[in-house]
C-alpha cells in the first residue's frame, strides 16, 4: 500500500459505488478535529474545536500541507462539545450528503469549460491562461539506550516494540508484513506481561493488538494520525487577535490566508507555495539518464574552494568511477592487484578513443574514458539523493548530524564486507552495529561517486571511547510512488536505506 486508495475500507467504496469509483476526480475527504485552548493560558478553561476536512485525492506530499486543508466549521464552547458534537456536525453532513447525492459544478482542468468564454460574469475577456502548474512536493534511539542499562528480558521486548511501530509508520505497507506485525505484536505484549506489574497494562497497551489489521483497513497510519492536526492547530492559534472573539479572529484569518493562497498561484513571484523547500535544487540531483557518473548535484552552498589533484590522485578517481559505472567490467582474481590499478585506466582510455573514432561507443563512454578535470571544486556541504551532507569541521558547534554517509558493498569492487565480530567492527544480539571511528580501511579507495552516498547517523557509545551506534534513516520527503500505469510494467522508484 502506498496510498489510501490501496486500503481495504476505500476499496469497499470503490466495489460498492461503481459509479464514484469510475470518476477519479471525484473528492475523497478525510475529517479531524481537535479541541484547544486558542488562548495559551492553562488557567483558562476554554475549548476551541475546528473541523478539518483533508482531501485524499493530492499525492503524499501535498496531502500534508496546510494551504490544501479545508477549515470547514468552528465549534465554539466554554468546554468540550462532548456527547453533543454530532449536533454542531449537523450542517457539515448535511452539505455532504448534500455534495454526495447532487454533486456541485466546479473547475474542470481537462476540458473547455463554459466559464471560460463566460466573459461577462468576470473581466469581459475570454480566459485564455493555461492551467495552473501543480505544486511539487525517538524509536530508532529507544534501542541504542536500553540494550546496555537493561536485562536482555526487559530490553527485547522493548526493541521489538519499536520495531513494530517504525514497520507500520512506513511510507509503504505490504499486506503480508502487516500479518506478520499483528502476530508479532501479541508475542511482544507476553514478554512485556512477564516483566511489567499488571497495573501497567491497561486498554492503550491491548490498542496494539489492533493497529496492524486497522492499517490494512485504512491504509496508512500516517494519513491517520493527529500529528499534523495539531501542528495545525499551533497555525489557527496564531490567527487569535481579539480574545474577546476567538472565533471570530480564527475565522477572519483563516479566510484571508486562503485567499492569498489562491491569488498567490496566478501571480508570478516567489511565494510559499512555489518556494523551493530547504536545500532543495531546482535541478534534479539524479542522473538524467545512461552512466550515473553525470548525476547533477547542488553547487549553490556557501564554502566553495577549488584545489588541483595530482596525477596519481586523479589516477584513483578514473579507477573507482570506470570499475563503478562500466556495466561490462567484471573483476578477476588477477585484476584485484596493483598493476591492475596501474594501467587498467590507461588502457580503457585508448581502448574507448579508437571504438568512439569508429562510432562505436557513445558519447558518454567517450567522456568517461578521458577522465575527470584536474581542478576541482569543495565544499563544505552538499545536497544529493534528497539529503543534506556536511563536512565534520562545521558540526562542531551543531546539534544536528549530517556527516554520515554509508557506501552499500557488493562484495567485488573492494568495499567494506565486515563479519559479526570483526576488528573496528561489531554487531550485537540486537542487531544492532557499532564500529570504531578511529579505524580506517582501503585508504586506497578514497572516493565514492555522490550518487552512491547514503545517510546514516552515529551516536557516541560512553563506555567505548572512540566507538559509535550506526544508524540509517530515511529521506523524510522520499515516497514509494508507481511510475507507469499499467500494472504489467510496475516499477517503484524508492530509496531503501535498511534500519
Amino acid at each position: 500500500m502506498r496510498h489510501p486508495a490501496d486500503s481495504k475500507a476505500l476499496k469497499h467504496v470503490d466495489n460498492k459505488y461503481g459509479w464514484f469509483a469510475k470518476e477519479a476526480r471525484n473528492i475523497r475527504l478525510g475529517l479531524a478535529s481537535d479541541g484547544f485552548n486558542p488562548f495559551g493560558m492553562q488557567n483558562v478553561t476554554y475549548t476551541t474545536w475546528p473541523i478539518i476536512l483533508i482531501p485524499y485525492n493530492l499525492p503524499p506530499w501535498l496531502f500534508k500541507k496546510q494551504p490544501y486543508w479545508i477549515m470547514s466549521m468552528l465549534i465554539p464552547s466554554p468546554k468540550s462539545p462532548r456527547m453533543n458534537i454530532d449536533v454542531y456536525l449537523r450542517p457539515l453532513i448535511d452539505e455532504l450528503k448534500d455534495l454526495w447525492e447532487k454533486g456541485i459544478d466546479t473547475w474542470d482542468d481537462k476540458s473547455d469549460h463554459p466559464w471560460l468564454m463566460n466573459k461577462m460574469s468576470f473581466n469581459n475577456e475570454v480566459e485564455t491562461r493555461e492551467a495552473l502548474v501543480p505544486l511539487s512536493g525517538q524509536q530508532k534511539l529507544l534501542p541504542l539506550v536500553v540494550r546496555k542499562i537493561l536485562p536482555k528480558e526487559v530490553v527485547m521486548p522493548l526493541i521489538q516494540l519499536t520495531r513494530f511501530f517504525s514497520a507500520l509508520c512506513s511510507k509503504e505497507l505490504v499486506e503480508e508484513d502487516l500479518d506478520k506485525l499483528s502476530s508479532s505484536i501479541k508475542e511482544t505484549l507476553c514478554r512485556l506481561e512477564m516483566v511489567f506489574p499488571p497495573a501497567f497494562f491497561d486498554i492503550m497497551i491491548h490498542l496494539l493488538v489492533h493497529l496492524a489489521k486497522e492499517a490494512k483497513l485504512g491504509g496508512f497510519v500516517c494519513y491517520r494520525w493527529m500529528y499534523l492536526v495539531e501542528r495545525y492547530l499551533r497555525t489557527v492559534k496564531g490567527y487569535v487577535r481579539n480574545k474577546a472573539h476567538p472565533e471570530g479572529s480564527i475565522a477572519k484569518g483563516y479566510i484571508a490566508e486562503e485567499c492569498l493562497t489562491f491569488c498567490s498561484r496566478f501571480l508570478d513571484v516567489d511565494t510559499k507555495l512555489n518556494r523551493a523547500d530547504c536545500h532543495e535544487s531546482t535541478t534534479v540531483n539524479e542522473p538524467p539518464s545512461g552512466l550515473s557518473v553525470f548525476g547533477e548535484m547542488d553547487y549553490k552552498r556557501r564554502g566553495q574552494t577549488t584545489e588541483i589533484f595530482g596525477a596519481d590522485e586523479v589516477r584513483k578517481m578514473r579507477h573507482y568511477i570506470i570499475t563503478s559505472t562500466w556495466k561490462n567490467y567484471k573483476n578477476s582474481i588477477r585484476n584485484l592487484n596493483k598493476r591492475h590499478e596501474e594501467h587498467f585506466v590507461r588502457w580503457f582510455e585508448g581502448k574507448i578513443t579508437k571504438l568512439y573514432e569508429k562510432g562505436e561507443a557513445s558519447e558518454h563512454m567517450y567522456a568517461l574514458s578521458q577522465g575527470p578535470d584536474h581542478r576541482a571544486r569543495v565544499f563544505n556541504r552538499c545536497y544529493i539523493n534528497n539529503w543534506l551532507f556536511r563536512m565534520t569541521t562545521i558540526e562542531r558547534n551543531l546539534v544536528t548530524q549530517n556527516s554520515g554517509v554509508l557506501v552499500r558493498g557488493d562484495g567485488t569492487t573492494g568495499n567494506m564486507t565486515c563479519t559479526s565480530r570483526s576488528r573496528g567492527y561489531s554487531r550485537d544480539k540486537y542487531g544492532v552495529i557499532d564500529i570504531d571511528t578511529s579505524r580506517f580501511r582501503y585508504s586506497n579507495e578514497p572516493y565514492i561517486l555522490a550518487t552512491q552516498a547514503k545517510p546514516v547517523f552515529f551516536l557516541n557509545l560512553v563506555n567505548k571511547p572512540g566507538w559509535s551506534s550506526v544508524v540509517a534513516v530515511r529521506p523524510r520527503n522520499l515516497f514509494a510512488m508507481l511510475e507507469a500505469e499499467n500494472e504489467g510494467d510496475m516499477e517503484v522508484d524508492l530509496l531503501d536505506v535498511g534500519i
